[in-house]
């Protein structure tokens, strides 16, 4: 019964420590600026580029010909 108490006693806490910051932060409100999509586009390109040269040094041929 005692372990009962307890547990219930430690969700009670744990849900009213993590409750506290959730509810102060309800009154704020958000303003949304405008975004500056220069960083997502070159963010792209680079992880194009960069696939590119990955499949492109792939592609040169080993000189393990007598081997294979």
């Amino acid at each position: 019964m005692r372990i009962k108490q307890l547990t219930r006693t430690g969700a009670i806490a744990s849900l009213a420590l993590l409750a506290g910051p959730v509810l102060a932060q309800a009154d704020e409100v958000v303003e949304v600026k405008e975004i500056n999509n220069a960083p997502v586009v070159m963010g792209i390109v680079m992880m194009i580029l960069l696939g590119l040269l990955a499949l492109g040094a792939n592609a040169i041929p080993s000189k393990r010909g007598h081997q294979d």
